[in-house]
C-alpha cells in the first residue's frame, strides 16, 4: 500500500531525531521534574467520562506502548510512567486536572490528551510553566500555526486544514459536480477542516449548497439533517466528534436520504459506524494508520504486537477503533521523541519533538511522523478508505 502526500501544501524539513534546535526564550534548565534515573513520569487528561467518553480508549491504549517499552528496557534504562486524569471532555476540568498533573503529580511532560477546545484552554498555562504538552489528540490547525506562540504543544494527528483540504481534492476527482451540503461542529475541529474543503473545491464545479452548524452538547441532529436534506444536496461533509457525525448518518438513512459521506478522521469511528449499519456504508474517510480489522493486517508484525499488548493492558477495550489505535501511535511519537532526547530535559524534549523522522509502530508502512523547521504537523501523508459496514477498505489512489 501506498500513502501519498495529498494536499497538506507544506514542506516537510525532515531532520534527524536528535538533532538541536533553538528554542528561543523557552526553558533550558538542567534539571526537571518528573524524571530520574531510574523513571520518567508523563500524564495526559482523557474524557474517561462524560458525553465523549470514548476518548478515554486513547489512554488504555497508551498504556499498552508504555507496557510495551518498559518491558524493553524503557527509554535509556529508565522506566516510564503515565498517569491518565479524567477530563470528562470540559474544558474547565482539564485546566484543573492539568494544573495537578503539573504541580501535584510533578510529571515531566504531558501527551496524548484529547480535545481541541481542553488543549487550547491550557496553552498559557503550558508557556508559563514551560511544560510540555506533545502529540495532543486534536487536529486543530492552531497547533501548527501558532506553534511559535505557544511551542509547549503539538499536536500528533493530522490537522484539520488538511483533512478538509484532502477531502476537497478527493471530491474533485471522483464526483466533479458534487452539491455539497456542510455539517460541522461549531469549534475549531469543525471549522478548520469545513474552511478548508470550501478552499480546496474553490473554483472547480462542486457547490457548497448549504452549511449547519451545531454545539458538542446539541442533544439531536435530526432538525439539522432536514434543513440539509432540503438543500438538494448529493454530498454530505460530516465534520465533528464521532458520536454526533454518527448520529448524524443514522438520521440520513431514517430519512431516507443517502448522500456521498465525507468525514474528516477525527469523526470516523468505526465501532460507531459499525452500529449504524447499512447506513454508514460507504463513508468515506482518510488513514494514516493500521487498522487490525482489515484484510491482510492480521499477520503484520507491528498489528500483531499492538494486539498482544492492548489484550495484556487494555483487554476492556476494542482494539480495532480509531481512537484507540491512534492513542497507541501518539504514545509511540512520545517515546520516539523521549529517546531522541540529547539530555533528560524539558528543553531537550522539546527540540526533539520538534525535529523527528520517525516511522513508529501501527503507522502505514512508508508513513513517517516528521517535523522541522516551520512544520509542526507530524502526520501530513494519508490514504483515503471507504467503510464496508464492518471496517475499511483503502482505496486506489
Amino acid at each position: 500500500m501506498t500513502a501519498r502526500r495529498l494536499a497538506a501544501g507544506l514542506a516537510v524539513l525532515a531532520l534527524g531525531a536528535t538533532s538541536a534546535c533553538g528554542g528561543g526564550g523557552r526553558d533550558s534548565s538542567a534539571t526537571a521534574p518528573g524524571i530520574t534515573d531510574d523513571t520518567i513520569t508523563i500524564g495526559g487528561t482523557f474524557a474517561l467520562s462524560g458525553p465523549v467518553a470514548v476518548a478515554g480508549q486513547a489512554a488504555e491504549s497508551a498504556k499498552a506502548a508504555v507496557a510495551e517499552v518498559n518491558a524493553a528496557g524503557g527509554i535509556d534504562g529508565r522506566k516510564l510512567e503515565f498517569i491518565a486524569e479524567d477530563d470528562q471532555y470540559d474544558p474547565t476540568i482539564a485546566v484543573q486536572q492539568t494544573r495537578k498533573l503539573i504541580d501535584q503529580d510533578q510529571v515531566f511532560a504531558l501527551t496524548g490528551s484529547v480535545g481541541t477546545a481542553q488543549q487550547l484552554g491550557i496553552r498559557k498555562l503550558l508557556k508559563g510553566e514551560k511544560v510540555p504538552a506533545l502529540f495532543i489528540f486534536t487536529a486543530a490547525t492552531a497547533f501548527s500555526s501558532e506553534h511559535e506562540e505557544f511551542p509547549y504543544s503539538l499536536s500528533a494527528v493530522s490537522s484539520g486544514d488538511t483533512n478538509g483540504a484532502n477531502l476537497g481534492e478527493y471530491l474533485k476527482r471522483t464526483k466533479p459536480d458534487a452539491k455539497v451540503a456542510v455539517l460541522y461542529q461549531n469549534d475549531d475541529s469543525g471549522i478548520d477542516p469545513t474552511e478548508a474543503f470550501e478552499k480546496a473545491v474553490e473554483g472547480s464545479g462542486i457547490e457548497v449548497v448549504e452549511k449547519v452548524s451545531y454545539e458538542i452538547t446539541t442533544p439531536t441532529t435530526a432538525p439539522l439533517v432536514a434543513k440539509l436534506k432540503r438543500s438538494g444536496a448529493d454530498t454530505v461533509l460530516n465534520v465533528g466528534s464521532p458520536q454526533p457525525v454518527t448520529q448524524a448518518i443514522k438520521e440520513m438513512s431514517s430519512q431516507g436520504w443517502t448522500p456521498t459521506l465525507l468525514v474528516p478522521h477525527n469523526g470516523a469511528e468505526g465501532g460507531l459506524l459499525k452500529d449504524a449499519g447499512d447506513a454508514a456504508k460507504n463513508v468515506i474517510s482518510e488513514v494514516w494508520w493500521k487498522d487490525p480489522a482489515a484484510p491482510g493486517n492480521q499477520d503484520d508484525p507491528e498489528v500483531v504486537k499492538y494486539l498482544e499488548w492492548m489484550k495484556k493492558t487494555s483487554p476492556k477495550v476494542d482494539p480495532n477503533q480509531r481512537v484507540a489505535i491512534l492513542g497507541y501511535v501518539n504514545m509511540q511519537m512520545m517515546i520516539a521523541a523521549l529517546q531522541g532526547m540529547e539530555e533528560p530535559t524539558r528543553e531537550a524534549l522539546l527540540e526533539s519533538a520538534e525535529n523527528l523522522d520517525v516511522h513508529v509502530p501501527m503507522l502505514l508502512d512508508d508513513v513517517k511522523a516528521t517535523t522541522g523547521p516551520d512544520d509542526f504537523r507530524p502526520i501530513e501523508d494519508a490514504q483515503f478508505q471507504k467503510f464496508n459496514g464492518t471496517s475499511w477498505d483503502l482505496q486506489p489512489e
